[in-house]
């Protein structure tokens, strides 16, 4: 009998052999779930090739380590380096179509199975007209709202909001969200009559790593893993350890990413006097990740209270319950399925006072820290990608895609 996971039925391994592109295109330091995806796609025997952007913009096509071709990103072509590039945004557009258009050629020269899309530039027009043996699935994995309150931001959102619903409802075979709320956020509460559910995955070393002894010099340890960017409002994490630190400096606040602020938090940190308690290190290679949360003490999972973060839990605070690491979190209605409180973290409100209040607990009850742990390690819990990749397999790409694959045969 099919076991159930999170309301979703779970394949077996009957499916045929799919050639599946992942695309994305919305960062230069992208999420690791795409790989991740595509390696446990290939385990199961599908041809699977993964494209995209490099450091410099230009997307890559990567059949696991093997580079099959390198397109020059929109911003890479010879015009765009015009300084006019930067005054009209109808010169930027142009060379996102153009970019598009070549994506399209060269998808109609591989003719793969499965086209499957986080969206980014011009998504309505990758699927417009394209062979019928193709199947475009529309993967929205995070929905920036409520960021800014001014009008032209919530015209913006406003604007990205229907032009998904466009897409979900007429241009994409089928779409796919990581949680309900998302779905109904974009397509309203018949979200099944036109996507599917499903939910984030988590490397294997994260449900087993074994936690380690943290480094005993009598601090407290916690850990940020993520984009540092002034986007996600962290400038919360550094004024909460100024307001902690005349009280006792029995703890660190070790960031792990890459830096997107330009420097301005290393600039923070030397401002604030925070040198001997807060640090900034480089990202590190997604394999270390799992050995690096069990090594320390508690799992910072702030984010700004905004409705995006009630849409659907970040991938951190996911790794953070895998892992068995007590976490501390803002209060968004996502996380409140990840964190129990006063059980194996706390939930917190998107405040200075609030943080120094949840971290003051941590260090000043070492009762509640090591009762925090236990409980973390005992709910150790999370969907693995091998999971993942089966999930998609059944219920998102042999529906369509291994139907076609048949008609196509008989015909």
């Amino acid at each position: 009998m099919a076991e159930e996971v999170a309301g979703l039925r779970m394949p077996s391994r009957e499916s045929r052999m799919l050639h599946i592109v992942l695309f994305h295109f919305y960062s230069r330091t992208p999420n690791p779930a795409y790989k991740n995806l595509a390696a446990a796609l290939r385990q199961r025997g599908h041809k699977v090739w993964l494209a995209e952007p490099d450091s410099a913009g230009n997307l890559h096509w990567m059949d696991g380590d093997r580079m099959i071709a390198v397109h020059p990103g929109p911003e890479n072509s010879a015009d765009q380096r015009h300084a006019l590039a930067n005054i009209f945004p109808f010169r930027r557009w142009l060379h996102s179509l153009r970019f598009i258009l070549r994506l399209r050629r060269y998808l109609r020269q591989i003719k793969p199975d499965i086209i499957h899309v986080n969206p980014s530039l011009l998504p309505w027009l990758l699927p417009l007209f394209m062979p019928s043996g193709m199947y475009f699935i529309f993967d929205v994995k995070q929905i920036n709202v409520g960021v800014d309150r001014s009008w032209l931001s919530r015209l913006r959102e406003w604007q990205t909001i229907k032009k998904w619903w466009f897409c979900a409802r007429f241009i994409y075979d089928h779409t796919c969200f990581h949680h309900a709320k998302s779905a109904e956020k974009i397509l309203g509460t018949n979200w099944s009559k036109h996507a599917s559910i499903v939910p984030v995955g988590v490397g294997d070393k994260f449900l087993t790593v074994k936690s380690l002894n943290p480094e005993r010099d009598n601090k407290v340890r916690f850990l940020y893993v993520g984009a540092i960017t002034r986007f996600r409002n962290l400038d919360k994490l550094f004024l909460a350890a100024q307001q902690l630190l005349p009280e006792t400096n029995k703890f660190r606040i070790d960031f792990y990413g890459p830096d997107k602020s330009q420097g301005y938090y290393h600039k923070l940190i030397q401002n604030l006097n925070l040198i001997d308690v807060v640090k900034i290190y480089p990202p590190r290679n997604y394999d270390a990740i799992p050995e690096l949360m069990a090594s320390y003490d508690v799992g910072l999972a702030y984010v700004p209270d905004r409705p995006t973060w009630h849409f659907q839990p970040t991938l951190k605070i996911l790794e953070f319950r895998a892992a068995g690491l007590p976490i501390l979190s803002t209060d968004v209605s996502s996380h409140r399925e990840i964190v129990e409180q006063d059980v194996n973290g706390l939930l917190i409100s998107d405040a200075v006072e609030s943080i120094v209040a949840g971290m003051r607990r941590f260090i000043e009850e070492p009762t509640f820290l090591q009762a925090s742990r236990e409980n973390a390690q005992a709910m150790r819990t999370g969907l693995t990608w091998g999971t993942i990749a089966e999930i998609y397999e059944r219920n998102v790409y042999t529906p369509r895609a291994g139907t076609r694959q048949e008609l196509a045969q008989v015909r």
